[in-house]
């Protein structure tokens, strides 16, 4: 592992333009500290309706294929570990439980025996994971230790530019147009007002006010008029 080489493509990471450059700097500065392959994945959990994921995988095509079609997701102990936790974990035989025992021999046959994986919680609602994997296995403590390091430091800086290249573009998808007066009605009820106020200061009939505020609710798929402002607060709508 050249020293010099690692810190300066791991320093390139906070440059990234968006998520195609994003994923070869990431790719070079892993290689670059011995690993070939890697994984990012976030996780935003929204107020109301389905968490946001993104998922940029650098590892081989044929694995990807194998682990959705065996829905190996449900017993990774990996992502129950970035869950929770911080530190980076060198992948060992007893993090695998009887259930995720298979995962663990398939991943090894494609490349994937060894690894490290760090968890990044920049809030109870956006964390991250990063894994960095490799066939052989680390040739002593020292290296393993490095290793470490090193996936950490990519860790923190492939979280910061995701959430900074990626995540808006997904609130972005999720969010509905709304036409004006659907967005003068939420943008009111975001301020507390009833409907009845809403429709004296848009001069409009409270009947009025109440289907506008439906149709958002609709589009933003929740059941309430909180649940709709919680949601649009998140996505962006309301600022």
């Amino acid at each position: 592992m050249q020293l010099e080489t690692s810190l300066a493509l791991m320093a390139s990471l906070s440059q990234a333009t968006d998520a195609a450059d994003l994923h070869r700097r990431v790719e070079k500065s892993v290689r670059a500290i011995g690993c070939e392959h890697f994984l990012i994945a976030m996780e935003v959990r929204l107020p109301v309706g389905p968490d946001i994921q993104h998922v940029d995988s650098g590892y081989p095509e044929r694995w990807q294929r194998r682990y959705q079609e065996k829905q190996f997701v449900r017993v990774d102990p990996t992502l129950g570990y970035c869950k929770t936790n911080t530190a980076p974990v060198i992948w060992n035989p007893s993090m695998y439980s009887e259930m995720s025992h298979e995962l663990m021999e398939e991943s090894s046959s494609y490349g994937l025996g060894n690894g490290v994986s760090v968890g990044v919680h920049a809030s109870n609602s956006v964390k991250s994971m990063f894994s960095i994997a490799r066939d052989k296995p680390f040739g002593d403590e020292h290296e393993a230790t490095l290793v470490k390091a090193a996936g950490q430091l990519i860790a923190n800086a492939v979280h910061v530019k995701t959430a900074e290249l990626i995540i808006p573009g997904l609130f972005s998808a999720l969010a509905p147009p709304l036409t004006e007066r659907e967005y003068a009605c939420l943008q009111l009820a975001a301020l507390g007002k009833g409907s009845g106020v809403i429709a004296d200061l848009l001069n409009i009939a409270e009947p009025t006010v109440n289907y506008h505020l439906s149709k958002v609710m609709k589009k933003l798929g929740v059941a309430t008029r909180v649940q709709a402002v919680a949601l649009a607060v998140h996505l962006k709508i309301l600022r």
